[in-house]
Formats: C-alpha cells, structure tokens, sequence
C-alpha cells in the first residue's frame, strides 16, 4: 500500500475513532416521537448509537462515549501493526486518539462484516458471470466512503482475467448514490457500455447518527429544512425534498431498497470496518469478486 493511500484510510480512521457500526442492516426500522427528543430517542433498532464528538450531548442516555482516554492499560497494537507495515510512525501521543483493541472488539466484534456473503452472493457471481467479463461497482449514501472505498480496492485488487479495462469501477452503472430500485431503467453517464448482469455491486453503510453528522456538514444535493445548532433535526418531521420525514427516514429508505428484491449481486460492508481492518474488508470483497491481491499489496 503506498503511504497517499495509507493517509486517506488513516484520516478516516481518525475521525471515526470514536464510532459504533450496524452490524446488520436488513430490517433496520427507526422510529421517532416527539416528547422524548432531544433528550432520548426511543425504539432505535440498531445497537448503541453514540456521540463521535465530547462536546456534543449524548442522545441516548444509557450510551458511554466510546472514547474513554487513554491510559497505561489501554493497547493500541492493532494500530500499531497498521503503521509499521505501511512504513510509518506514530507518536504516542497520536496513539492515544485511536480506539484500543478492546474498545474495537466490543464495538465492531471480531472482524470484517459482510452481509449477504452467506446468502451465496459471492459464489452466484463467480459461478455465473464469465471471468472476462466481470466488474466490481462501488454504491453508497453520501459520506460513507465510496470514494476511499474504490481507491483502496482499485490499487490493491487485481481481476487478472477480466477484458474490460477497468474492471474496479468508481461506481455502479446505476449510479452510487442513485437508489438500487432504479438499477434496471437508470444508467449513468458513460456507462451504458457496462453490462449490469456481469457486476459485482459493493454496498456501503455506516453508523447512521455519526452519518448524519457528516450530512450536515456537507449534504451535497440532499435537502431538508435544519440549521447548524439543530442538525440533523430530528426532533420532529421537516420538510425534505422527497417523500421522507426527516434525514434518517432517508438513510434507511435508501438502504432497504438493497435487502428488498435488487436483481443483481451484491454485498453490503460497514465504513467502520473499512477504515479499522481495511486489509482484511479489502481482501474480503476480492476474494468475493473473483480476484487476488496484488503482491506488492499491503493495503
């Protein structure tokens, strides 16, 4: 791995150093009512959704920051391992703003999660799609990583078979951010050369509370009525543009139009493990699509 992609990773990795994941997105329901918030919200079907910023307010208030500071029992080997074999040093200091190995274990579990893998999606393609003619596509919301997500796997994943060109693409033919019912009628600019049938579609979520933090410093062409000391707003519905009640009646809308019914192969990987395990993530979806690891890979 070369060090410029080595810092896009670390730069997300430190900004998601106090973050919890989805461990499973299928059926993610959220559900708001106005008396309990700002202080709580209830009925939240996605495990310990916390602050990524002290100096906010906690919105549950049963959650523990995950940042707990640091100290002399606390071990950041896992980092540690990450710089040293990308060829880089990390002062102590700098250590100690990144989760411990035991913070990492309770919140993103053992390893690398990728969702539908065991529903054979990974064997489907492989078995059905001709070598020389597959692609893998990247899809995701809005800051979620789709970009660090294709420069990691582009530089490091070889499809040695396949006649394309190119056959890790910035994006889906859909589009990446466009949602996955329109996959069939829809296809993006300058790839209408792509046959759909032959990709591999690489689905990104993350936290959704850490998410929509991002979305409000940059929401890109998503629309809804909010201001920079109430964002996301989620207090109550806003107006958005489009048929959705608030931001993360969007995120999960969105979402579920990938675990209802999408025709094509697909799997679904969290930015968390991305930006923590990004060798492991990365050779998970290779592995899947059909390729190898380059040899001089270290992601």
């Amino acid at each position: 791995m070369t060090k410029s992609s080595f810092l896009l990773c670390l730069l997300s990795l430190v900004l998601l150093a106090s973050v919890v994941v989805i461990s499973k997105i299928v059926d993610v329901q959220i559900h708001f009512h106005k008396e309990a918030l700002p202080k709580k919200i209830q009925n939240i079907r996605v495990p310990s959704l916390r602050n990524d910023r002290p100096d906010n307010p906690i919105i549950e208030e049963d959650i523990l920051l995950l940042s707990k500071g640091a100290n002399n029992t606390n071990d950041y080997s896992w980092a540690e391992t990450e710089f040293r074999n990308a060829g880089l040093n990390i002062s102590a200091s700098n250590l100690k703003n990144l989760p411990t190995n035991e913070e990492i274990k309770n919140l993103l579990g053992d390893k690398s999660i990728m969702v539908n893998k065991d529903s054979k999606q990974c064997l489907n393609f492989q078995n059905n799609v001709p070598k020389e003619k597959r692609w893998i596509g990247v899809s995701g919301l809005f800051n979620t990583g789709t970009n660090l997500f294709y420069k990691l796997l582009e530089k490091n994943c070889d499809l040695p078979d396949s006649k394309l060109g190119k056959p890790v693409r910035w994006q889906v033919p859909w589009g990446k951010h466009t949602y996955a019912h329109t996959s069939r009628n829809h296809t993006a600019r300058y790839y209408e050369h792509l046959n759909k049938d032959n990709g591999l579609a690489i689905v990104i979520v993350r936290d959704p509370f850490t998410w929509s933090l991002s979305m409000c410093k940059n929401p890109y062409v998503v629309k809804w009525k909010y201001t920079q000391e109430n964002c996301p707003n989620l207090r109550e519905s806003v107006p958005t543009w489009g048929p959705h009640k608030n931001l993360l009646y969007f995120y999960n809308d969105w979402y579920k139009k990938y675990t209802k019914q999408f025709p094509y192969p697909h799997v679904i990987i969290r930015l968390e493990d991305l930006t923590i395990r990004p060798k492991e993530t990365i050779e998970n979806i290779c592995e899947c699509g059909g390729g190898r690891m380059r040899s001089d890979s270290n992601t």
